[in-house]
C-alpha cells in the first residue's frame, strides 16, 4: 500500500457530517443526505464523510443505489466521501483508479477514500482507514454467508500509517 497525502482537496470545510453503516439502504441514506444538506446549508461545500458499510453492492441493486444517491447528492449540492467497511463489494472497489487528488470517484458526487489516503484540512492531516474483519465471521454457517458480497480482511494498520499517523482518523469499526 502506498501512502499519500493530498494537498489538492480544495476549499476546506468548517463542518462536515459524519455517518456510517448504511448497508445500501436507499431511503435511509437519502434521508441522511437531505438532513446533512440542511445542517450544512452555510457551507461552501456540503461534505458527508461516511465511515463504512456504505453499500457498494454488486449487480443492478448496487448500481441503482449509487444512481439514486448521486441524484440526491446533486439535488442538495452535496458530496459524499466514504471509507470502505467490512461489508462492501471489494472486487468493484479494486477496479477504481485514483484521481489527481487520490480519491476514487464512484459516481458524480460519490468518492471512495482508499485505505491509507491522507488529506489536509485546517493544518491537520486526516487518514482514511477501512473496516476490519467481521467479529461474527467465525460463527457463520459456511453454506449461508451473512453477506453475499463477502467480508474483507483488513491489512494491518501499520501498512496505512507507515509514513506517520494522521492527526485525525476516519475509519470503520465492524459491528
Amino acid at each position: 500500500m502506498t501512502s499519500r497525502t493530498s494537498q489538492l482537496v480544495p476549499s476546506e470545510p468548517r463542518r462536515v457530517v459524519v455517518a456510517g453503516d448504511w448497508h445500501g439502504n436507499t431511503p435511509w441514506a437519502q434521508k441522511v443526505i437531505r438532513q446533512a444538506a440542511t445542517a450544512l446549508a452555510a457551507e461552501d461545500r456540503r461534505i458527508i464523510v461516511q465511515l463504512g458499510d456504505f453499500g457498494i453492492w454488486p449487480g443492478r441493486a448496487g448500481r441503482n443505489y449509487l444512481s439514486q444517491l448521486d441524484a440526491t447528492l446533486a439535488a442538495t449540492t452535496s458530496e459524499l466521501w466514504f471509507v470502505d467497511g467490512n461489508h462492501e463489494d471489494f472486487r468493484q472497489l479494486a477496479r477504481l483508479r485514483p484521481g489527481p487528488d487520490g480519491r476514487e470517484q464512484v459516481a458524480g458526487r460519490i468518492w471512495h477514500l482508499p485505505r491509507g489516503y491522507r488529506w489536509t484540512w485546517h493544518g491537520r492531516t486526516w487518514l482514511a482507514l477501512g473496516g476490519g474483519v467481521s467479529l461474527d465471521k467465525a460463527g457463520r454457517h459456511r453454506r449461508r454467508p451473512r453477506r453475499r458480497h463477502g467480508d474483507h480482511e483488513c491489512q494491518p494498520v501499520r501498512s496505512s500509517t507507515g509514513s506517520g499517523a494522521g492527526s485525525d482518523v476516519y475509519g470503520h469499526r465492524p459491528g
